[in-house]
């Protein structure tokens, strides 16, 4: 289902528009050898050359995320796979692919050196019961340690709304209230955090989102940017065949597994916003079981922040942050006004 037509588009200037984009990754989905669960090894390794190759390229402005701790991941599953769904033609198929999404995410970001506890996941709740769980898992002063946040919200079942999340019983829960929690953590300030909104819609003819430029494989902006480090990340459909991806032996939904695509291969190189335009460029252009190709889905970026880029830098940590060097003033005819000092 598209978003409400009185949600305002923001897009981006087009020079910075241009810079995020880039070749879509061919040959995805790989509808010959299906897709596995994720392995230590899929993971592409960042080097401390290239790390500080990155630093310097950006001036400094780029999130530390080489400390003693990645980060954190929270997960909140609110999926109705239950047997009302009688739409669908296999319930189980449902619960199949909605599983296998949060395993192999979970592998994804274990693998990337976050922190994933039993107690960091919470399921079939209601409203109140994820803000009492937000709090708590916020306000811990272990979060100190963490260089980063992720929360993963998992909801929908039968017509539901892409960018929307919802509770146990299928009610929408007020998002920007989550978001406001999440946004004044005091042990995550100027950390970035992640929010990555998964709603399914299980009817077997879905509803195509209402999306700008359809042709084109540029990111959509729905606010300008924040100054809070915050990235909120959601998609809807641009297929009427429903969110699981096509084919014999395939699982999970095109959205997640993207996702999990793109970083395994990029996270070592490529910025959250840069990868996000790759996850976008994949789902306009997914692989068919007809030796053809479609455009299935499309990410939704509902906050970002332009401040600093965030790169993971996997397989790294326990290192210092880097600085960029003083400009030597003394160099290129510049002088020192009167009154000041060198030391």
């Amino acid at each position: 289902m598209a978003l409400n037509e009185t949600e305002k588009h923001y897009s981006e200037n087009p020079e910075k528009s241009k810079k995020l984009e880039s070749e879509n990754i061919q040959g995805w989905p790989d509808l010959l050898n299906g897709l596995p669960s994720v392995k230590k090894r899929d993971i592409v390794k960042c080097t401390e050359d290239l790390r500080t190759q990155i630093c310097k390229s950006k001036n400094g402005k780029v999130y530390h995320m080489t400390g003693k701790k990645k980060g954190k991941v929270l997960t909140i599953s609110n999926v109705q796979c239950s047997d009302q769904s009688k739409e669908a033609k296999a319930v189980n198929k449902c619960r199949s692919c909605v599983d296998f999404d949060k395993t192999s995410l979970s592998q994804l970001f274990t693998f990337m050196q976050y922190e994933i506890k039993q107690n960091y996941t919470k399921r079939d709740v209601s409203e109140e019961e994820i803000k009492t769980f937000l709090a708590t898992q916020l306000e811990n002063e272990d979060n100190s340690t963490f260089d980063s946040l992720v929360i993963v919200f998992y909801s929908g079942g039968m017509e539901f709304k892409p960018d929307c999340i919802y509770d146990t019983n299928g009610k929408e829960i007020d998002k920007d209230g989550l978001l406001e929690m999440i946004r004044q953590s005091k042990y995550f300030k100027d950390k970035p955090k992640i929010v990555i909104i998964r709603t399914y819609d299980f009817k077997e003819e879905t509803e195509t989102g209402d999306v700008l430029d359809a042709v084109s494989h540029e990111l959509h902006f729905y606010k300008r940017p924040n100054k809070d480090d915050l990235f909120v990340v959601s998609s809807q459909p641009r297929t009427k065949k429903g969110p699981w991806i096509i084919g014999d032996g395939m699982n999970g939904s095109y959205f997640i597994q993207a996702i999990i695509h793109v970083f395994k291969k990029m996270a070592n190189e490529k910025s959250f916003m840069e990868m996000m335009l790759e996850v976008n460029n994949c789902l306009s252009s997914a692989n068919m079981p007809e030796n053809c190709k479609e455009a299935v889905a499309e990410v939704m970026v509902l906050e970002h922040c332009d401040d600093k880029d965030l790169f993971f830098y996997p397989g790294l940590k326990d290192l210092e942050m880097i600085v960029p060097e003083w400009p030597d003033l003394t160099k290129e005819g510049r002088k020192i006004p009167k009154g000041q000092s060198n030391s």
